[in-house]
């Protein structure tokens, strides 16, 4: 006869309490308390049905019914991801200029860039000048991804705004003409 091995389940659950995502195995991601805490018990061989929040004076504890049957209370610890972090301080690798004649057409054309690149990071900042709009992006990668996507000619500069660990840090500037 074998010996039954318990596998350790996982006593807290991280949330990020400015945009609601949790951190599931290493990733921050974007469901509800329910959906996160069934992705981390699913690979131990669990299924969470029911949840209960528990709040007491200085934490909050969400007691889940779990199938085969058994109950366990998580601390839920809200903790800032790094998306946030970095949006809060400002914090953007790339910025979008959308210049063109057309007032609207401009603001149609950033509308739809923010709504392309806000699925993959963060927007940092949008600002309204008398050129066009400006757009302040997370991530290099996805500003390029989505003016690539949105196939309007573009002309791109790079400018050093310091180091890290011995590598040059880039901010590049995407110019947009429609």
């Amino acid at each position: 006869c074998e010996p039954v091995k318990h596998k350790r389940l996982p006593d807290e659950i991280v949330k990020c309490p400015k945009c609601g995502r949790f951190f599931v195995r290493g990733v921050w991601t974007k469901c509800d308390a329910l959906g996160a805490l069934n992705g981390m018990f699913k690979p131990r061989g669990y299924a969470v049905k029911n949840i209960v929040v528990i709040k007491r004076t200085k934490k909050t504890v969400l007691e889940a019914e779990l199938e085969p049957k058994r109950f366990i209370g998580v601390l839920l610890e809200l903790k800032q991801c790094q998306d946030c972090s970095l949006r809060s301080g400002g914090y953007h690798e790339a910025v979008i200029q959308v210049r063109g004649e057309d007032r609207e057409r401009v603001r149609v054309v950033a509308e739809r860039l923010i709504h392309k690149i806000s699925v993959t990071t963060f927007i940092a900042r949008v600002e309204e000048k008398k050129e066009g709009i400006d757009i302040q992006v997370g991530r290099k990668r996805a500003a390029l991804e989505a003016v690539d996507w949105m196939h309007f000619p573009r002309t791109q500069s790079n400018k050093l705004i310091g180091m890290h660990e011995g590598k040059r840090l880039m901010r590049t500037t995407i110019c947009v003409r429609v």
